[in-house]
């Protein structure tokens, strides 16, 4: 794809005109615009003009798991944390992980299910049956091969794949609800950053929010 396509005049030593063509294609202008912007991520153009770039997906470093009952109670949410070793400090009301992939596993799938789903009255003390419903990602699939909750009367029933908008209405209306939430206390965030430098690292990239922060965010 060509995004410029002009022909030049110019003189040459002889002091002849000649023209040529000059083409330039989208990657080598996406090159110049790179070459063209500041190295840090704030810079301050005369008195209000303000640059700003995101700093990739580095504020996205988790993922968050929300479990609901048939009658609509949010049980705790859940939070999975990359590349830590401790777990960071939280509240009360929002249980965390972390592992070096910040990817389920078996592990974290069982302790999540027996802290939220096990840790209800209708199933620690009442004993009810359960049906827990899940989506067909390969750590949930192996939970249901393995039966590990069978001794708990709570069944495992996977959803096919390829039918989130019919048969996974949290992913839909809750999910997404949440994602753009987390985006606009993001945005937030970072127009806090603007006005304080305590937010910025040296080089004038904004600080990634903390562990707590983004806790709150997702309990909110």
């Amino acid at each position: 794809m060509k995004l410029f396509n002009e022909r030049y005049r110019f003189e040459n030593g002889d002091g002849e005109e000649q023209s040529t063509q000059f083409v330039a294609s989208v990657g080598w202008c996406s090159r110049f615009k790179r070459l063209r912007e500041p190295k840090s991520t704030i810079e301050v153009k005369g008195s209000r003009e303000i640059l700003m770039r995101k700093g990739g997906t580095s504020h996205k470093r988790f993922t968050e798991t929300f479990g609901i009952t048939l009658d609509g109670r949010f049980l705790k949410s859940h939070l999975l944390f990359s590349k830590l070793k401790n777990k960071p400090a939280v509240k009360d009301n929002c249980l965390v992980d972390v592992n070096q992939a910040g990817m389920w596993n078996d592990e974290v799938l069982l302790d999540y299910v027996k802290a939220t789903v096990l840790n209800r009255h209708e199933n620690a003390f009442l004993r009810e049956p359960t049906l827990l419903v899940l989506d067909s990602y390969g750590v949930h699939v192996r939970l249901f091969a393995q039966k590990k909750l069978s001794k708990y009367i709570v069944f495992v029933v996977i959803v096919p794949p390829n039918l989130t908008s019919i048969l996974q209405p949290s992913d839909v209306g809750v999910n997404r609800s949440y994602q753009k939430y987390y985006s606009t206390c993001y945005d937030e965030y970072i127009s806090r950053v603007l006005e304080n430098l305590e937010l910025q690292t040296k080089a004038g990239n904004p600080k990634v929010p903390g562990y707590r922060q983004v806790s709150d965010w997702t309990v909110d």
